[in-house]
């Protein structure tokens, strides 16, 4: 008898397995009722099996046919579309862009008695650590810009850089450059979460990279948070 079973849970398997190709989803009753007539259709033939499976088909629910697709409404012209065939929106190219107040790079960290000032700039294929490196792709090179950040206040203060939401960009003689990469080296500004003791300095980093090709002169790093901006040039 248990090898009778064995083969009927293997042929009901093979019924539910396998490539899903065109092949409708079935309720949970659908299921239970198909795994009954398999049942039935086999067991029927064996000599001791003397009464067949009941299963209801009133029970069957038919898969639901899928309502009609409604054809796109065209909408008819704006009175307001000018006589050469564009809106009065178009004239200004859409909605204006807020324009962003520039403030100073503490600002922009918004960090109650903390510093964070633009500091100097360097060319190179790796930076940071033996435990904690950036390394350039083949082709490319970096460009590891420092920032001092000063707790100017009378007692230690955690300063975390990490939620504020500020974006970066590098920018060489005024092209923009792309923004910085994450790194774990020390003292990366995107991940920057330390204490500094009252009256001491950190010294922070944000790392861009760049094609080799590229000049590099006129360094700045432009941050933007909110509707703050603040471009920082560095030497």
């Amino acid at each position: 008898m248990k090898r009778k079973l064995c083969i009927l849970a293997a042929a009901v398997a093979v019924v539910f397995t396998g490539c899903s190709y065109n092949v409708p989803d079935l309720s949970n009753v659908d299921n239970d009722l198909a795994g009954q007539y398999v049942a039935d259709a086999l067991l029927r033939h064996d000599k001791h099996y003397d009464e067949a499976l009941e299963y209801d088909h009133a029970l069957l629910q038919p898969t639901p046919t899928p309502a009609p697709t409604e054809p796109p409404v065209t909408e008819a012209p704006d009175d307001s579309t000018s006589s050469d065939g564009q809106g009065a929106s178009a004239n200004n190219g859409g909605e204006a862009q807020p324009s962003l107040k520039s403030v100073s790079l503490s600002d922009i960290y918004g960090v109650q008695g903390v510093t964070v000032k633009g500091n100097t700039y360097r060319v190179t294929s790796s930076y940071g650590t033996s435990y904690a490196v950036c390394q350039a792709k083949k082709g490319k090179k970096l460009v590891a810009v420092n920032f001092a950040i000063a707790n100017t206040s009378k007692g230690e203060k955690r300063v975390n850089f990490q939620k504020k939401g500020v974006q970066a960009e590098l920018l060489l003689d005024g092209k923009s450059m792309g923004g910085p990469l994450l790194s774990i080296v020390d003292g990366d500004l995107q991940s920057f979460n330390t204490k500094i003791g009252a009256g001491k300095k950190k010294q922070g980093v944000l790392i861009f990279e760049i094609e080799k090709s590229v000049k590099v002169g006129d360094v700045k790093v432009r941050f933007v948070n909110g509707n703050n901006e603040s471009v920082v040039s560095v030497h």
